[in-house]
């Protein structure tokens, strides 16, 4: 009357498909280090920009610059190869997606205080070299 069910059996991971999910965690977790130094350069230049510290922004550009690419270059790896991560580290693309999604609504946020601060910035400037004072009264 009762049958019994057979358990299912995980598959069994061969030494190429070892290798292969190896590899696919690898490179999630090399695009995870990218987007981590990129975040934390933006950060960086959004303090420099809200400290008025303009002219040191100069030397962070290239940093930035090169953090882009070498995510950018690290994204189109994952894209291309995409199924094959799918299935054989379905975790770690989860987690990349998961965290390229905060990413994203962290950058935009950062991004909109950098431009605010830079406006700002900006203002100062242009009303310092009309010849404009701030908070200052002439006796």
């Amino acid at each position: 009357m009762f049958r019994s069910r057979a358990r299912q059996k995980a598959p069994v991971e061969t030494g190429g498909d070892r290798r292969i999910r190896l590899a696919a965690e690898t490179l999630c977790s090399a695009v995870e280090r990218r987007m981590d130094e990129l975040i934390r350069l933006v950060e960086e230049e959004t303090n420099l920009v809200r400290e008025g510290r303009m002219f040191a922004l100069r030397d962070l550009e290239p940093k930035k610059k090169q953090a882009a690419r070498e995510f950018i270059t690290g994204l189109e790896a994952v894209k291309k190869i995409r199924p094959a991560l799918e299935q054989h580290a379905p975790d770690a693309i989860l987690r990349l997606r998961r965290r390229h999604s905060e990413f994203r609504s962290m950058l935009q946020l950062n991004l909109a205080a950098l431009a605010t601060a830079r406006e700002v910035s900006d203002g100062m400037l242009q009303a310092i070299s009309d010849g404009r004072q701030f908070g200052y009264q002439s006796a």
